[in-house]
């Protein structure tokens, strides 16, 4: 197109045109793109939803390698790319988990996922090999005890514990061992 002034606009139409549209597996078929693909986009407004529909639908989106801190409390529990607050800061504040307005949530984050990835981890986990079995099974527990361990701490600085609870809190450090299994996530 020319950028002789005056001259914007075009009478013919462009030479070559897409015949058919982008297709984000036509190349690669790899599990981590299945994974993308498959994401669950819960806890936004539209706008932020659509940004990151767009990003998985065109192959731009990059999942995180370790999790991110979260604006509000400031743990790092964000586990998902693009999010700037963690799941239970969002549901709390009733904000969209990407920018952060009180929007309308398209998704609402519930528990009810949350089961049902539990039970679909935990349907799967027999087809697995030993060696992978025992490998999923020791993350999950390494995650479950980092998370009590979170929640002790957190406790702790809001001051939730008073100081005559002291025994009972050193009582408490024993390991528990009906500890639910959760998937890893990516």
């Amino acid at each position: 197109m020319s950028t002789q002034r005056g001259n914007a606009r075009r009478s013919r139409p462009p030479k070559y045109t897409n015949e058919k549209g982008f297709k984000n597996t036509m190349h690669d078929t790899s599990r981590r793109t299945q994974e993308i693909n498959n994401l669950i986009m819960d806890s936004l407004c539209s706008k932020c939803k659509g940004v990151i529909e767009w990003k998985v639908k065109y192959k731009k989106y990059h999942p995180l390698s370790q999790p991110t801190k979260c604006v509000k409390c400031g743990q790092k529990n964000v586990k998902r790319a693009y999010y700037t607050i963690c799941d239970q800061c969002a549901t709390t504040a009733g904000v969209c988990a990407k920018c952060g307005t009180a929007a309308e949530i398209v998704i609402p984050h519930s528990e009810q996922n949350d089961l049902e990835v539990q039970r679909e981890f935990e349907k799967h986990l027999p087809e697995l090999r030993e060696r992978e079995r025992r490998t999923l099974l020791r993350i999950a527990e390494k995650s479950a005890k980092n998370s009590q361990i979170n929640k002790r701490t957190a406790a702790e600085l809001t001051g939730a514990e008073s100081d005559d609870c002291d025994d009972k809190s050193s009582s408490e450090h024993t390991v528990n061992t009906d500890v639910s299994i959760s998937p890893p996530l990516f």
